[in-house]
C-alpha cells in the first residue's frame, strides 16, 4: 500500500530567521535567497509566494504580514489546522501584526490565492 499523501503541502524552503527578515512576511512575493530579500515582484501562482516562505521566530515575537503597495491584488495570511491567526484580505499597502505566544509550527495560506503557502516556526 502506498504511503498516503501528507495533510499539508511540505514547505521545503530553508527557514529564515526573524532577525534577517525583520519579523516581516511579504505577501504575494517570493524570497530571493541570493539577496536575502523579497523579490519585489507580485506572484499569484507560485506555492512559495510568501517572502520568506518559512520564518523562524522566538516565542513572544510579533510578526508583521504586509501586502506591499507595489502589489496589484489583495493578499492575506490565514493559519490552518491551528487557527492561530488570520489577517483577512489586505489591500496593497496594508499590514497586520500577530504576536506568537506559544511554540509550534503554524502553516498558513493566502485566502485570496490559496496555493500560496507559508510556515511560521516559533521556538
Amino acid at each position: 500500500t502506498p504511503t498516503p499523501p501528507p495533510n499539508r503541502n511540505p514547505i521545503t524552503a530553508a527557514p529564515v530567521t526573524g532577525a534577517a527578515a525583520k519579523n516581516t512576511v511579504i505577501l504575494g512575493q517570493t524570497w530571493n535567497s541570493t539577496t536575502s530579500a523579497p523579490s519585489g515582484t507580485e506572484n499569484t501562482v507560485a506555492q512559495n509566494a510568501m517572502a520568506p516562505q518559512a520564518l523562524s521566530v522566538p516565542v513572544g515575537a510579533t510578526v508583521t504580514f504586509t501586502n506591499p503597495s507595489s502589489n496589484s491584488y489583495a493578499h492575506g495570511a490565514a493559519s490552518f489546522f491551528e487557527y492561530e491567526f488570520d489577517t483577512g484580505a489586505l489591500k496593497p499597502g496594508q499590514s497586520h501584526t500577530h504576536t506568537f505566544d506559544k511554540a509550534g509550527q503554524f502553516y498558513y495560506n493566502d485566502p485570496v490565492f490559496p496555493q500560496n503557502t507559508g510556515l511560521i516556526i516559533v521556538q
